[in-house]
């Protein structure tokens, strides 16, 4: 019997490829290489490759396919075709709100990279350390992103078995590093006050669920999302027997870190930039199990309807944009 076009597509060593070309031409026609967003480009190129990374070197997929990058390229796209369209001070730094953003999920993959490292190590303080220091890093930029802490050293116990005192010790020397490193400079250029303004604001919860400023721009993607990450978790959790432990393991923190991002952005939508970044990341690689590992005539439309409103939300965000230039 003839393959489906879906498995087709997934199993293709092409699909990386015309994925990249793809990225490159809807960043020039989003003029993204066009404005001085270099920096943008640098971060998405470098994640790109972390998430063909992350693929080969746990075996997120037990068949060849490059759908886990492909997945969150496409993913990462439709997101930035709305950013010019959102305004969102989310740090002190002189950085554009969407190169934070870029950051951010540059730094959240290199953490979950290495900290995948540590899996049933009890004595790897090194990947441990790096792991918390890149986290560090993006709460530099993106403070609310401690949010996440107590929930990384649960991973660390529960889903990579690798929870020991050593290691213990070796996150916070790696989250705290990043920090020690800002308040030098700040102490430096005779700004502390500024720093510790910028910190304490990662205890002002207000205003908790306000969409008085959500958009529908903002609600369909964000919905999209929820339905792909809902059908990602559905297909692994019906299938997950037949991945190794260590595969169940990455997944499952996956789900957990994108049921918390959810809520995370229902109780504060105002961090919808970088609070996306973090639940494309954990979504890619459960579309992309679902895309690659079924085969009926069912999935294979949904495989299509999935890349057809991926794009079409897409360009509508920058039709969207065009009107209102």
């Amino acid at each position: 019997m003839s393959r489906r076009i879906q498995n087709k597509i997934t199993g293709s060593r092409y699909a990386l490829p015309v994925t990249m070309g793809y990225g490159v031409v809807a960043l020039l026609f989003l003029g993204l290489l066009d404005e001085d967003h270099w920096l943008s480009f640098g971060c998405l190129y470098l994640s790109t490759l972390l998430m063909v990374l992350l693929n080969n070197v746990y075996a997120l997929i037990r068949v060849y396919s490059r759908m886990v990058s492909c997945s969150f390229l496409v993913l990462t796209i439709m997101h930035i075709a709305q950013l010019p369209l959102l305004q969102e001070d989310v740090s002190q730094f002189a950085l554009a709100s969407d190169s934070v953003s870029d950051i951010v999920q540059l730094c959240f993959i290199s953490s979950y990279f290495c900290l995948f490292k540590a899996y049933q190590d009890d004595f790897a303080p090194g990947w441990v350390f790096f792991s918390f220091f890149f986290f560090g890093i993006a709460s530099i930029f993106f403070v609310q992103m401690l949010f996440y802490l107590p929930l990384l050293w649960m991973m660390l116990g529960v889903n990579v078995l690798g929870f020991s005192f050593r290691n213990f010790c070796a996150s916070l020397m790696g989250i705290l590093l990043p920090f020690w490193m800002v308040a030098s400079y700040a102490v430096y250029t005779g700004h502390p006050l500024e720093f510790y303004g910028y910190y304490k604001t990662v205890g002002v919860f207000a205003p908790m669920f306000d969409y008085s400023h959500v958009e529908m721009r903002q609600i369909i993607p964000f919905a999209f999302m929820v339905v792909l990450f809902l059908t990602g978790t559905i297909h692994f959790l019906r299938h997950s027997y037949k991945d190794k432990i260590r595969t169940r393991m990455i997944y499952e923190s996956f789900i957990t870190m994108g049921l918390c991002t959810v809520l995370f952005l229902l109780a504060q939508p105002q961090h919808y930039q970088c609070l996306m970044r973090v639940f494309i990341i954990v979504t890619s690689p459960l579309i992309a199990h679902f895309m690659s590992l079924t085969e009926t005539r069912i999935t294979n439309i949904a495989f299509m309807v999935i890349v057809v409103t991926t794009f079409l939300i897409t360009f509508c965000n920058q039709w969207m944009l065009s009107l209102l230039s």
